[in-house]
């Protein structure tokens, strides 16, 4: 039983969940009832003894015969025995009339760790149809705190942005440090990204490192690690007013895409995994900018339709065979040189 519903069982044992949602800085249950009882002192308190410390729950009890409602805002013993009285009270006129239960939690971040009440409520605030919505929401969400605890069932997993740590499972495995400044300075120097200045996200924030993404967050996630390897790999990138993303690729011919959440799931998942490891193997040893020319030399002339979505998977293989021969024709034509600067001295 998760931390609502133990707290919506102290008061009745039926109930139906009305609505359901949570942001970075509050989570909102609400609840219909008929068959309404006070609840027991100490089982209330125990039932709230499950929200972290930091955190500020407030419970209210809204009646159809009034239009006064009973609102617990502290869990110290006089007002919860006021909260329970007035309960009592109300239940005299109730009868089986219907009684609306709200449980929201206003979320307190503290020593960087913030709460996440239902993955699923907090995945569809996420999902925006603007992506760059979607990133400023992260971003918010980032600056409050970087670790990020579960309270509902969701086992833990992490990213380079975020540690969502479980905290029945105790999970203490964070991901590990990754030079991200480094990488936004390659950035800089490989490409244009016209919202530098106000993301400064990697491809590794948005891919799971340790343990597994919930299918809740999977599209979400999916999207923005597409968008990202291509703003790193592409030599043109911005934000539209929309929200979507417009990126220009310049190798053997010029491709231009734009990004958007309301593309094809399957083909945002394929084509993301393979422009991460392009990604990745452009920005991981060697020169970035001779590696990330000829990654959009191959890209160029691999996609079909020109579309960034349909990226066959055998173009990693033929960047790679590319950058081995370039490095081959730059090795010999320096033994070429060197043999003539010798023959001259």
């Amino acid at each position: 039983m998760d931390i609502k519903e133990s707290i919506i069982s102290t008061f009745t044992n039926k109930s139906i969940l009305i609505s359901e949602s949570e942001n970075n800085s509050e989570y909102i249950a609400k609840y219909s009832c008929e068959e309404l009882h006070a609840p027991g002192i100490s089982q209330l308190l125990q039932a709230l003894s499950r929200i972290p410390g930091r955190d500020r729950p407030k419970i209210t009890l809204q009646y159809s015969h009034t239009e006064d409602n009973d609102v617990l805002e502290r869990s110290e013993q006089k007002e919860l025995e006021a909260f329970v009285n007035n309960i009592d009270i109300n239940l005299l006129h109730t009868e089986k009339e219907e009684t609306t239960i709200t449980v929201k939690i206003t979320k307190i971040p503290h020593d960087q760790i913030l709460s996440i009440y239902s993955i699923e409520a907090i995945s569809k605030f996420l999902a925006d149809k603007s992506i760059n919505s979607t990133l400023i929401k992260i971003k918010n969400l980032s600056e409050k705190a970087n670790t990020l605890e579960l309270l509902d069932k969701t086992q833990g997993f992490s990213t380079a942005l975020f540690f969502f740590k479980n905290r029945d499972t105790l999970t203490k495995q964070r991901p590990p440090k990754i030079l991200r400044d480094d990488l936004l300075l390659k950035r800089e120097k490989s490409t244009n990204f016209a919202n530098s200045a106000q993301h400064n996200f990697i491809p590794e924030d948005f891919r799971v490192i340790t343990g597994s993404l919930p299918p809740e967050l999977q599209h979400t996630f999916t999207l923005l690690l597409l968008a990202s390897s291509l703003i790193f790999i592409c030599d043109y990138s911005r934000i539209l007013e929309t929200g979507d993303i417009k990126l220009k690729l310049n190798g053997y011919k010029t491709i231009e895409n734009t990004i958007s959440s309301t593309q094809n799931p399957t083909s945002i998942e394929n084509a993301a995994l393979i422009f991460f490891e392009i990604y990745h193997w452009t920005y991981n040893d060697g020169s970035t900018i001779d590696k990330i020319g000829i990654a959009r030399n191959i890209i160029s002339i691999h996609l079909e339709k020109d579309s960034f979505t349909s990226i066959p998977k055998e173009t990693i293989a033929s960047i790679s065979s590319g950058y081995q021969i370039y490095l081959k024709d730059n090795l010999k034509q320096y033994i070429e040189i060197k043999n003539k600067i010798s023959e001259s001295i």
